[in-house]
């Protein structure tokens, strides 16, 4: 978390029908435009007060051990406020409570999208460097007599036959896949351990 710092510091009537006119049609839609630029800035401020106060409390319970609470509240702050610092104290959470494929995956970005001579982009490149191998991987390989329209739900993320025969970085721990055809579905458990790289025959 100390890689980081703040947030701040790093985000820096009439019930008659009226007949309406190409004309008026134009004022109103102009009318509108203007309205909802004249708001923006207010819903902007509010989002990163909001992205603010739920840094703060990611950060004091990243600084108490509190994996669990601290990063929902982190990744919801930089959901509403997108930060690389927020990023970074993401990344940090994530690895810490052993979700390593996630952690990865910030890390990464971060080493992407840093500029250099940013302090940060060191330590994210290392962590990336040094989490990578830990990463377990599983490949989802169709069954030869799978039907062809075959997709796989793996957590949140929807798999169709391109992705299937590659090894794909997750966290470590139990998993459960969802297989679909049609109307039929079936669910597979795995686990997989830190490093491991396994494959899931699917139906």
């Amino acid at each position: 978390a100390a890689h980081a710092g703040s947030k701040a510091d790093n985000r820096g009537a009439s019930r008659e029908p009226i007949q309406e006119t190409p004309m008026s049609r134009k004022a109103s839609f102009s009318a509108a435009v203007l309205l909802m630029l004249a708001l923006a800035p207010h819903a902007q401020a509010q989002s990163a007060a909001a992205a603010e106060a739920l840094f703060q409390e990611g950060q004091a319970a990243l600084e108490k051990g509190d994996w669990n609470v601290a990063c929902p509240k982190l990744r919801e702050s930089d959901r509403l406020d997108p930060a690389n610092g927020t990023k970074l104290n993401l990344a940090d959470c994530e690895e810490k409570r052993g979700h390593l494929a996630t952690a990865w995956e910030l890390y990464r970005k971060l080493s992407d999208t840093l500029p250099t001579g940013d302090e940060r982009l060191p330590y994210a490149q290392q962590r990336a460097q040094a989490i990578g191998p830990r990463v377990p991987r599983l490949a989802l390989k169709l069954a030869a007599d799978a039907p062809p329209d075959t997709q796989a739900t793996l957590e949140s993320l929807v798999l169709t036959a391109a992705s299937f025969g590659t090894a794909l970085p997750v966290d470590p721990g139990p998993h459960r896949v969802i297989v679909s055809s049609g109307a039929a579905k079936r669910s597979y458990s795995i686990t997989l351990a830190e490093g491991e790289t396994k494959t899931l025959e699917i139906t």
